[in-house]
């Protein structure tokens, strides 16, 4: 990728961060429910965009992340730590009662904990 590819994804990604939550909630949800765009660039642009939502409103990533995890268990799986890692930062109570909403089995929940507790 060449400077000026570069500095166009990086204005991208300034323009994306600077939403507020409710309309990234809507970008977000828009853009990868596009049916025209194949599912595994749906799942990369889930992978790239949920850590967006997450620093900006960890709640919004939960919400979105159940609403559609059916549809995008992998987005879900590579933005965990993410999400868990922004939520400690900002709330770590509401960072560990992300583990019971997100009903983790016991291995994902060890993982949850570890990164929370190394953010805080």
């Amino acid at each position: 990728m060449d400077d000026a590819t570069g500095e166009r994804y990086a204005d991208i990604h300034r323009r994306i961060e600077a939403l507020d939550p409710s309309r990234l909630r809507t970008f977000i949800t828009d853009v990868l429910t596009d049916k025209d765009v194949h599912e595994i660039m749906r799942a990369k642009r889930a992978v790239k965009l949920l850590p967006i939502m997450a620093k900006n409103d960890p709640h919004a990533a939960v919400a979105w992340i159940t609403e559609n995890a059916v549809e995008f268990p992998h987005a879900m799986e590579q933005s965990r730590g993410f999400i868990f890692r922004s939520a400690a930062q900002k709330d770590p109570e509401l960072a560990f009662s992300l583990i019971g909403h997100l009903k983790l089995d016991s291995g994902q929940a060890y993982g949850a904990l570890h990164t929370i507790v190394t953010a805080a």
